[in-house]
């Protein structure tokens, strides 16, 4: 059963007063935030809560809008912006790393601006201070806290889809053109790394002005910490910084430590000196995911991720496909040419590396406005020309 904000109130307070044509779209909008997964996909779920939603709010629109309507509306409002959330979060894990990845993070970025549009919709339908409802302020309050999650999700899709790129490079389109990685390689990876690490840093700043919820946690901070030390870490190998980078790429594992189990950082071969065997092992664990990896169906986290509030299962992707492997190669790379060639001091202070970052870069948010349409009796968002977008 998907998982709504909100749920229904049971049905006798408002059996007296709405049509049977109302009370069928009422229960299936019951039945769409109560169904099993498998009995009705996201798309459908929404549709038939828009279609209930629409009808109440033509009765707002005559001053026919009782007090127990109201609650269905804010019900049927809210949530189905959670579930264009989450078919956009479905729809980007499934583009990362497909070939069609443009064209797939347009239509999950035109999700979630669906998404937050609806949800400002609500915002603005909940302000008159005359529209009685129970709870009010706490359900505005609950409104705020997803919209700036939605907000965030915005970012964190830019991002995923700059690792996406990232990552076409890093395998070069073949399972095993990482194993001969070189300098020019490496050199390829860091022309934009310090772009992607503002975006990411970015989102650190977001996230940090976010109310902790589910998605937004600990094991988030230290994914968005780890990817931004990573990235930098890159620009400074490049120029010749490397003792920066290799102090650089060890707080990225120990951030990432934070999420992953032991066993997964301290992995054998990374004591051996032979790059070929590293980088097998590490497309081995990418050709050959842990039995725990699931798709946005089943909830929890993979099996070697530390048992606390998962990641999102987009980044939890990225974190085993791309991010582990990229930090073995990084890791044992900057230490192989620190100690051999460079032999700078390691710079271990957090405090010192975090004066070479970067400021971070937050795009505007995105959002369709959403009308009721009184020819088409029905909610939907306003067709306006286009004036750009996230993906």
């Amino acid at each position: 059963m998907v998982e709504v904000p909100l749920q229904f109130p049971p049905p006798e307070g408002v059996q007296e007063e709405l049509s049977p044509s109302m009370l069928v779209q009422r229960d299936n909008s019951v039945m769409s935030v109560t169904a099993w997964e498998e009995q009705l996909d996201l798309l459908a779920r929404i549709d038939l809560l828009t279609e209930y939603a629409s009808a109440l709010y033509e009765l707002n629109e005559s001053g026919n809008l009782t007090s127990s309507l109201s609650q269905d509306l804010l019900v049927c409002l809210v949530d189905t912006a959670f579930l264009y959330r989450e078919v956009a979060l479905d729809v980007m894990q499934r583009a990362y790393g497909s070939d069609k990845a443009e064209g797939a993070w347009s239509t999950g970025g035109s999700y979630l601006r669906m998404g937050l549009g609806l949800l400002q919709f609500a915002a603005n339908w909940l302000s008159p201070s005359s529209l009685e409802l129970s709870h009010k302020q706490e359900m505005c309050g609950m409104i705020n806290d997803m919209m700036d999650e939605i907000k965030l999700l915005q970012q964190i899709g830019i991002v995923v889809l700059s690792l996406s790129k990232l990552r076409a490079k890093f395998y070069n389109d073949q399972k095993d053109a990482v194993l001969d990685f070189q300098e020019e390689d490496l050199k390829d990876l860091a022309a934009n790394s310090v772009l992607y690490s503002k975006l990411v840093i970015g989102c650190l700043n977001t996230a940090a002005t976010c109310k902790q919820e589910s998605s937004i946690n600990n094991a988030l901070f230290a994914y968005l910490n780890s990817l931004c030390f990573l990235l930098l870490s890159l620009d400074h190998y490049q120029r010749d910084d490397c003792g920066i980078a290799v102090g650089m790429i060890e707080h990225a594992v120990k951030y990432i430590s934070k999420i992953v189990t032991k066993s997964q950082l301290d992995d054998p071969l990374l004591s051996k000196r032979r790059k070929r065997d590293i980088l097998k092992n590490a497309l081995h664990k990418k050709a050959h995911p842990r039995a725990g990896t699931s798709n946005r169906g089943v909830t929890g986290p993979t099996t070697w991720l530390k048992k606390e509030k998962p990641l999102l299962p987009l980044l939890q992707e990225t974190l085993e496909d791309f991010l582990l492997p990229l930090l073995f190669l990084l890791r044992y790379r900057y230490s192989q040419t620190n100690d051999k060639i460079s032999m700078q001091p390691v710079e271990h202070d957090e405090s010192t590396l975090r004066k070479l970052f970067p400021s971070g870069k937050a795009p505007n948010a995105q959002s369709e406005h959403w009308i009721y349409d009184r020819r088409a009796r029905s909610l939907t968002p306003e067709r306006v020309s286009s004036i750009g977008g996230y993906y």
